[in-house]
C-alpha cells in the first residue's frame, strides 16, 4: 500500500468537496489529525475510514487505494473555489502573521519562479513585496509552496490569465502528478535574439511512455517531451481565481 500515493488521492478527494480538512474530517467523524497524518503520507487508512469516505462522499475505495476504477466523482471544482474567500494582500512581515490557521505565501513574479526552479536561489531568500494568504490545512509543503499569477488563456475558464496559484515546487515527480494541473517550464527560442523559458500551466494527463500536457482550452499546444526532459515546476494546490 503506498501512503504517499493514497495520500495524493485523498487530497484530491478533498479538495474536490470544496471543504476544508477539518470540515471533511468532521463529517467522515475522524480526527483531522489522523486525515492529515493520511494526506502527508505518514500513515494508511483503516477500513472503517474508507468506507465512511465511500458511504459519505461516494468516492471509490478502489480509487482511494490503487488510482484505479471509478473516480468520477473526483473533480478540480473544489480547487478554484476553496481558497477564493481568503486571499487578500498581505504586506506584512509573515512571521508576524498573527492568523494561525493561515500561512503567508510569497507572491513572486515568473522569474523569481524559474530561479529557485533552476536552484538559483531559495524561497527564504526572496524578499517578496506580496505574499497571499492560504490555509495551512491546505499545504503538504507551506516552505516549499510560493504564489504566482496566471499569464496566457490557456487554462480559462477553470485558471483567467490574472489568477494567482499556489505552485508547490516541492513536488515534481511526473508518477505523482498525474491527473494534476502543474507548473511547466516552456524552454525560450533559440537565436541571438533568444526568448527566455517562462511558465505555463497544464494538466499531465499521461506520465508513460512521454509526459503530456493539455490545456483546458481548445487551441493552445499540447506539450508532449519524454520523461528524461521533465519541466516540471511543481503541483498547482490552489488558486484564486480572477472573474
Amino acid at each position: 500500500m503506498d501512503k504517499q500515493a493514497i495520500g495524493e488521492r485523498l487530497k484530491i478527494a478533498i479538495v474536490s468537496q470544496g471543504i476544508t480538512q477539518k470540515e471533511f474530517a468532521e463529517r467522515i467523524g475522524f480526527s483531522d489529525k489522523y486525515i492529515s497524518d493520511i494526506v502527508r503520507g505518514r500513515t494508511k487508512p483503516s477500513l472503517a475510514l474508507l468506507s465512511q469516505i465511500r458511504s459519505v462522499f461516494n468516492v471509490s475505495t478502489e480509487w482511494l487505494i490503487t488510482g484505479v476504477g471509478d473516480s468520477s466523482k473526483i473533480t478540480l471544482e473544489g480547487f478554484v473555489k476553496e481558497s477564493t474567500p481568503t486571499y487578500r494582500p498581505y504586506t506584512g512581515v509573515p512571521s508576524q502573521l498573527k492568523e494561525d490557521k493561515k500561512v503567508a505565501l510569497p507572491l513572486l513574479s515568473e522569474t523569481q519562479v524559474l530561479s529557485v526552479y533552476n536552484r538559483e536561489s531559495y524561497i527564504k531568500e526572496i524578499k517578496a513585496e506580496e505574499y497571499c494568504l492560504f490555509y495551512r490545512d491546505w499545504l503538504s509543503q507551506p516552505d516549499e509552496t510560493v504564489c504566482m499569477q496566471v499569464r496566457g488563456s490557456e487554462m480559462e475558464p477553470l485558471l483567467k490569465e490574472g489568477s494567482v496559484v499556489a505552485l508547490n515546487i516541492g513536488v515534481r515527480d511526473p508518477a505523482l502528478l498525474v491527473g494534476r494541473i502543474c507548473g511547466v517550464r516552456v524552454k525560450g527560442t533559440g537565436g541571438g535574439g533568444a526568448a527566455p523559458d517562462n511558465i505555463c500551466f497544464r494538466w499531465l494527463k499521461a506520465s508513460e511512455p512521454y509526459l503530456v500536457f493539455v490545456p483546458q482550452q481548445e487551441g493552445h499546444p499540447i506539450l508532449c517531451l519524454p520523461p528524461a526532459e521533465n519541466p516540471i515546476i511543481g503541483r498547482a494546490e490552489g488558486a484564486w481565481v480572477r472573474f
